[in-house]
């Protein structure tokens, strides 16, 4: 029994002595709170994932229900007509976008809005004065001093100065008119989701501000243009026509998903 006692007490006494290694301690605390963190990480995004896979199998489910009720399925005709007349012809729209995801194409069709698509269609770039003046003069002295260099016989090294000179000020000048232009136009740049090329296609010379306003409206109609009853694929077809219109970065799911939901409608059950 006293042998026993005296062992504890000399085990008690090695690890009172033993120095702690601090550095040792924290590192393994550390080490641990990293990996509580990545597990905590990996099971919200597992669950982040599966309720991400069941939202979406919900919504193609609900787009292949939505084409089964319908008289025309996988062929969505949305217009953009001016608020006021909207209870009395829709026939007097805007323009018009028909996504047929039967034969994979989209067909843009201009209509008929009394004359007013003047002030959106057919809106002019307009390039800022001083832009366009600096580089005219730009360009009026890089040919003058190409003409001065083109007659000197013999060329100093002042002339080629001065030529070269007027070369990099023209450039300059000629990169940030023409960025002016680019700039400008893409305000008047409508885009549209081309199902044929299953990517982005645009039409020119839009006022996107006034086309965009609360003058105009978005509306899912059928053929013949009378209004479509909503359901949830022809609102999210609405909703991205109008948001992509300005937008490229607007997310394309309801593309893809309505193209899936036509391509496997036979293998899937409702």
């Amino acid at each position: 029994m006293y042998e026993i006692l005296k062992y504890f007490e000399y085990q008690f006494i090695d690890v009172y002595r033993t120095k702690i290694n601090y550095y040792e301690i924290f590192f393994n605390m550390f080490f641990m709170m990293i990996i509580i963190i990545l597990l905590i990480v990996f099971y919200w995004d597992n669950i982040y994932k599966k309720a991400k896979n069941k939202s979406k199998c919900n919504d193609i489910l609900t787009i292949i229900e939505d084409n089964g009720l319908s008289s025309i399925p996988y062929v969505y005709s949305i217009i953009i007509i001016d608020n006021d007349i909207i209870n009395s012809n829709n026939n007097n729209y805007l323009l018009k976008f028909t996504y047929d995801f039967k034969n994979m194409k989209t067909i843009v069709e201009y209509g008929n809005d009394d004359g007013k698509k003047n002030e959106v269609l057919l809106s002019e770039t307009i390039i800022n004065t001083d832009s366009k003046t600096v580089y005219e003069a730009a360009k009026k002295a890089y040919i003058d001093a190409k003409i001065a260099y083109e007659a000197k016989k013999p060329v100093l090294n002042d002339d080629i100065l001065i030529y070269n000179i007027a070369i990099d000020n023209y450039e300059d000048a000629r990169k940030d008119y023409d960025k002016e232009i680019y700039n400008e136009k893409s305000k008047k740049r409508y885009n549209y989701f081309d199902l044929r090329k299953m990517n982005t296609n645009y039409i020119e010379g839009i006022d996107m501000k006034i086309i965009n306003s609360h003058k105009y409206k978005y509306l899912t109609v059928y053929e013949n243009n009378n209004k479509r009853k909503k359901n949830f694929t022809s609102d999210q077809l609405l909703f991205f026509t109008k948001g992509y219109s300005d937008n490229l970065n607007y997310n394309t799911e309801i593309i893809y998903d309505i193209k899936f939901a036509k391509d496997n409608k036979n293998k899937l059950t409702i």
